[in-house]
C-alpha cells in the first residue's frame, strides 16, 4: 500500500467512478483500474463496488477512505513543512480553533496581510476535537477554552473572559448591561456545564431560572437567540461571534463564571515556518485584549 495508491482511492471515492477520478488526477482510467485492484489484492478485501459507471465503497471501504484522508493530509503537512523549513513563512498555517476571537485580532490579522504566501487552514471544533487534530499532525496550533491535558502540548494564555448575554432587542430593551436579577423570567440559552452556577446564582437571588435551552454548542444557541427562542449566556470570546445585525450583545454582571481562551501547540516535534513565525507573533501580544 503506497500513497499513490491511497490517493487514487480517495479520488474513486469522491468522484463516486473511475472514469471521473481519472480525470481529476490526469491518469488514465485503466492505470487506475490497476492501482485500485493491486490494492485491494494487496489487502485481500473487496473495497468497492463497482458498476457500469459507478463506484462506491464497501464498509471496509469506508473505513480506509477515512484513514488515507487523514494519512494523505498528514504527508502533506510533512512536505510543506520540509519545503519551508529553511525559507520565510510560507503555505499553509494548520489552525483549529473553538474560540475565533484570537484569529480576528487586528494584529493577527495585520499578520496575514503582511504574510500573503501564506495560506490559513482553518478548522472548527471542541477541545478534544482539537487535541486530536494536533496529535494527529492535521493541525499544528489550536485555540481552546481551557486546558488540554496532555504533557506535550504547551499552552499560552491569551485571555479570560466572562459571560455576556447576545438576544434581540425584544429581550434586551435597549440594555447594555444585564445584572442577575434581570435574568428573572427570561428563557435562557445556557451552556450545560454552566448550569449549576446559574441555577445557584439565581436561587441566592430569589428566583429559579427558567432554561429555555441547555446545550454544548454557543454557535446554536447564539442561532436561537436570533429566532426569539430566549437570550444566550456565552463567553465574550464567542460572544463576538454573533455577526446578525438582529442581534445585541451586553455584558453580564453577577455570574461567577470565567473562560480561558489558550493558544495551543505540541512541545515535542518541529512546527513549520509558518506556525513558528505565529506563534512568536501571539507570545509578542499576549495576554489579547478583547
Amino acid at each position: 500500500m503506497n500513497m499513490n495508491q491511497l490517493s487514487y482511492f480517495v479520488a474513486v471515492v469522491e468522484e463516486g467512478g473511475f472514469n471521473a477520478a481519472a480525470k481529476r488526477l490526469f491518469v488514465s482510467q485503466s492505470t487506475l483500474s490497476y492501482q485500485i485492484k493491486e490494492l485491494e489484492l494487496e489487502l485481500n478485501i473487496l473495497l468497492l463496488l463497482r458498476d457500469s459507471r459507478h463506484a462506491r465503497p464497501t464498509e471496509a471501504g469506508l473505513i480506509l477512505y477515512r484513514r488515507a484522508k487523514h494519512i494523505l493530509e498528514i504527508a502533506q503537512t510533512t512536505e510543506n513543512e520540509l519545503k519551508s523549513f529553511m525559507f520565510s513563512p510560507i503555505g499553509a498555517l494548520k489552525v483549529a480553533t473553538a474560540a475565533i476571537s484570537p484569529i480576528i485580532h487586528p494584529k493577527v490579522l495585520n499578520f496575514f496581510h503582511t504574510h500573503p504566501s501564506i495560506t490559513l487552514d482553518l478548522r472548527n471544533g471542541d477541545n478534544e476535537q482539537i487535541e486530536e487534530f494536533l496529535m494527529s499532525g492535521i493541525s499544528e496550533i489550536g485555540f481552546v477554552n481551557g486546558e488540554i491535558k496532555s504533557s506535550c502540548i504547551e499552552h499560552v494564555c491569551l485571555s479570560s473572559s466572562y459571560m455576556e448575554v447576545v438576544g434581540t432587542d425584544d429581550f434586551l430593551h435597549g440594555r447594555t448591561t444585564m445584572t442577575v436579577e434581570n435574568l428573572q423570567d427570561m428563557p435562557l440559552l445556557v451552556q450545560r456545564e454552566d448550569v449549576p452556577v446559574i441555577e445557584k446564582t439565581c436561587i441566592d437571588h430569589g428566583f429559579k431560572p427558567i432554561f429555555a435551552c441547555i446545550s454544548d454548542d454557543s454557535k446554536q444557541r447564539i442561532i436561537f437567540a436570533e429566532h426569539g427562542l430566549g437570550i444566550a449566556i456565552v463567553p465574550q470570546s464567542k460572544a463576538h461571534e454573533a455577526l446578525s445585525s438582529n442581534l445585541n450583545i451586553v455584558e453580564l454582571k453577577g455570574i461567577d463564571i470565567q473562560v480561558n481562551v489558550d493558544m495551543v501547540f505540541r512541545n515535542d516535534k518541529t512546527l513549520s515556518q509558518a506556525a513558528i513565525a505565529f506563534v512568536n507573533l501571539i507570545k509578542s501580544i499576549a495576554p489579547l485584549d478583547k
